[in-house]
């Protein structure tokens, strides 16, 4: 997303991430040469700095798989997409240094709203497990103009440790190793 609002070849304002596989019920799919985004998301109410995210279930703090974002859609301006990314990145590399499990998307997207609450717009559908409730609030079916209630917003942390932007990270001997140049001999 970061390229598509860095390169913006149809100088848009607004930007959409939706998985290939997300329109999976025809009642919710848009027929064929029309639209798949009907709303413009800042004029029903999401702050052009935020992201529309899916608030899809509401597991605790300390539930070892937490997932409470849906990864398959989300959208927002370019500013929010840009606003978002470092923040994302800071939050994959601190869990990441705290050797807790990254590998999928959700759990990022989750932490990084619950730290970042001023760049983030989770919805509630209505009910959870509503994984693929976007496609209905973009045709304007759902209501997305309100944060979900039940979402648990936090602080970030009070200390992060720097991202090793532009340097090579691997994983040896149980440690993350950083370097400016090749990683080959790091666990020689």
């Amino acid at each position: 997303m970061h390229a598509s609002v860095t390169l913006n070849p149809f100088n848009t304002t607004g930007f959409a991430w939706i998985d290939a596989g997300y329109f999976r019920n025809g009642r919710d799919a848009p027929r064929p040469n029309h639209p798949i985004i009907k709303v413009n998301i800042t004029e029903k109410g999401v702050p052009e700095e935020k992201l529309l995210l899916l608030h899809v279930r509401n597991d605790e703090v300390g539930a070892e798989a937490r997932v409470n974002i849906g990864g398959g859609s989300f959208v927002g301006t370019g500013r929010a997409f840009l606003e978002f990314y470092p923040l994302y990145f800071q939050t994959l590399w601190h869990w990441a240094s705290l050797k807790k499990f990254i590998g999928a998307e959700q759990f990022v997207l989750t932490e990084t709203c619950r730290r970042y609450k001023s760049n983030c717009h989770p919805f509630f559908p209505g009910k959870f497990r509503y994984w693929f409730a976007m496609s209905r609030a973009l045709a304007g079916r759902i209501n997305f103009s309100e944060v979900s209630p039940h979402y648990l917003f936090a602080d970030p942390p009070a200390s992060l440790p720097e991202v090793p932007s532009g340097k090579k990270v691997t994983y040896c001997g149980g440690e993350i190793v950083t370097r400016d140049k090749d990683v080959a001999t790091a666990c020689s």
